[in-house]
C-alpha cells in the first residue's frame, strides 16, 4: 500500500518553487533536444542518402531505450533521482563537445557517428527515467495532471517547436557547429538542475525493506518488472504507446525524404525544420487544456479513441503537399499530448513511490524500446515499397490496433486500474 506520508506537503494550487526549477532545466534541454531530434537525421543525410542506412542511424539513437531503460530504472530507484539527472546530464555534455571535436578535426566516418548518437542518446535516457521519477516526489497528487501538462506544454514547444524550427539552421554550421551549439544549450540545463534543492530525503536512498525492494541491483529489476506485468493496465497502456511510438518513428525517419530535395516536396533543410516546429501547434495548444479534460472525463477516455485520431494524421501524409504534413503533425500532436499526460498521470498516481521508475522504465522499455526497431524497419519498408506505401501501412497498423482496443476485456482492465488503491497493492 502506498504510504501516504510518501506524497510532498506542498498544498494549494502552486506547483512549489522546486517544481519551476525543474520546469525550467526541462525548458533548455527539451529545446536542445528538440534541435537534436531533429538534426540528427538530417546530418545524416550528408552523409548518406540510402535510406537504409538513414533508418540504422536512427535507430542508435533510440536503441538506448532497448538496452538502457529498465538499468536506468533500477537506479533512480536506489539512489536520488535529482543527482542522478545532474551526472546524466553532465555526461550529455560532455559526450556532445567530444561529438563536435571530432567532426571538426575531419571527415566523420558514419559509423562513429552514429556510435556517438548512440552515447549521447544513452545518458538521456537515463536523465529522462530519473525525472520522470521526481515530478512525484516533488508535487502533490492532486496537482499530478496539472504539472505533467505543464511539462507536456515545455517539451512540445521545445522539442517540437523551438528546437525544429532551429534545427536547420544549426544543420548549416556543419557537424561540429550543430553539436556544439546544443551543447551549449544543455550547459544551460546542467546549471538549473544543479541550483534546485535537494531535501535530505532525496540524498538518502528509499528504505531498504526486504518486501518492498529486494537488496541486489538483480532483484530490484526482478521485482519491478514482476510487480509491471501483474498490472495488466499498465501493459495494455505500454502496448498502446508502443504502437503509436513504432508510427511515429517510421514517419519521422522518412519524413525528410518525403520533404526535402530532391525528394517530392522539394523543400530546403531550414522549410523542414519549420514544417516540424509548425506541426508542434497541436499540441502546444492541447496542452494547456488537457489535465481539464483529463480531470473531468478520466483517462480511459483518451485511451480508447487515441490511435484512431493517429492513424488519421499519418494518412495524411500521402497527400503529396507541405500543408497536408504540417496538418499531419498539428493533429498528431494534440492527439500524443493528451495520451502522454493521461498515461503519465495514471502511472504517477497509480504506482508506489519505492517502485515507481522501476515500473516507469519497464512501461518505456517497451513503448521506447520499438523505436530503434522501427527506425530500422522504415528504411527497408522505404527501400520495398516507397515512402507512401510505408505511411499506408503504418495507417493501417494502428487502425488495426484501434479497433484491437475495443475488445470489452480491456475496457474492464481499464476501469479495474482506475479504482486506485487495488493497484496500488
Amino acid at each position: 500500500m502506498k504510504e501516504e506520508t510518501s506524497l510532498p506537503t506542498e498544498a494549494g494550487k502552486s506547483l512549489g518553487t522546486r517544481f519551476a526549477f525543474l520546469q525550467s532545466s526541462l525548458l533548455f534541454s527539451g529545446l536542445s533536444d528538440g534541435v537534436y531530434r531533429v538534426a540528427v537525421p538530417l546530418l545524416t543525410l550528408t552523409l548518406t542518402r540510402d535510406p537504409v542506412v538513414i533508418g540504422l542511424v536512427s535507430a542508435s539513437a533510440w536503441l538506448p531505450w532497448l538496452v538502457v531503460a529498465l538499468p536506468a530504472g533500477v537506479l533512480a530507484d536506489r539512489k536520488a533521482p535529482l543527482g542522478i539527472m545532474r551526472w546524466s546530464q553532465a555526461a550529455r555534455l560532455v559526450l556532445l563537445f567530444v561529438l563536435g571535436a571530432i567532426a571538426a578535426l575531419g571527415d566523420l566516418p558514419v559509423w562513429l557517428f552514429a556510435l556517438c548518437v548512440f552515447l549521447v542518446s544513452a545518458s538521456g535516457v537515463v536523465n529522462d527515467v530519473s525525472a520522470q521519477g521526481l515530478v512525484p516526489r516533488i508535487v502533490a497528487e492532486p496537482m499530478l495532471p496539472k504539472a505533467n501538462g505543464r511539462v507536456q506544454v515545455i517539451q512540445i514547444g521545445t522539442q517540437q517547436l523551438s528546437g525544429p524550427a532551429l534545427a536547420g539552421y544549426c544543420v548549416l554550421l556543419g557537424t561540429a557547429g550543430a553539436f556544439g551549439s546544443m551543447g551549449l544549450v544543455y550547459a544551460v540545463a546542467l546549471v538549473l538542475i544543479v541550483l534546485l534543492p535537494m531535501r535530505q530525503e532525496e540524498v538518502a536512498t528509499a528504505p531498504a525493506d526486504a518486501s518492498v525492494r529486494p537488496s541486489s541491483v538483480f532483484g530490484d529489476l526482478k521485482y519491478g518488472l514482476a510487480y509491471f506485468f501483474r498490472r495488466r493496465d499498465l501493459l495494455t497502456i505500454a502496448c498502446m504507446a508502443a504502437v503509436m511510438n513504432f508510427a511515429f518513428i517510421s514517419m519521422m525517419t522518412i519524413l525528410p525524404l518525403w520533404v526535402t530535395e530532391p525528394g517530392p516536396l522539394g523543400a530546403s533543410t531550414e522549410v523542414y525544420g519549420g514544417v516540424v516546429a509548425l506541426g508542434a501547434l497541436g499540441g502546444l495548444s492541447s496542452g494547456v487544456v488537457v489535465h481539464r479534460f483529463v480531470a473531468r472525463y478520466g483517462e480511459r477516455v483518451v485511451f480508447r479513441f487515441c490511435l484512431f485520431g493517429v492513424a488519421l494524421s499519418v494518412l495524411l501524409l500521402c497527400i503529396t503537399s507541405v500543408l497536408a504534413v504540417i496538418a499531419a503533425l498539428i493533429s498528431y500532436s494534440a492527439i500524443v499530448i493528451f495520451f502522454n499526460v493521461a498515461n503519465m498521470t495514471y502511472r504517477q498516481r497509480t504506482v508506489p513511490l519505492e517502485v515507481f521508475s522501476r515500473v516507469n522504465a519497464a512501461y518505456r522499455w517497451i513503448s521506447w524500446g520499438v523505436m530503434p526497431l522501427s527506425a530500422a524497419a522504415s528504411g527497408l519498408i522505404t527501400d520495398a515499397v516507397g515512402v507512401r506505401g510505408l505511411f499506408l501501412g503504418t495507417a493501417t497498423a494502428l487502425f488495426a490496433a484501434g479497433l484491437l482496443l475495443q475488445v470489452p476485456a480491456l475496457n474492464r482492465i481499464y476501469r479495474h486500474g482506475e479504482v486506485g488503491e487495488a493497484a496500488r497493492e
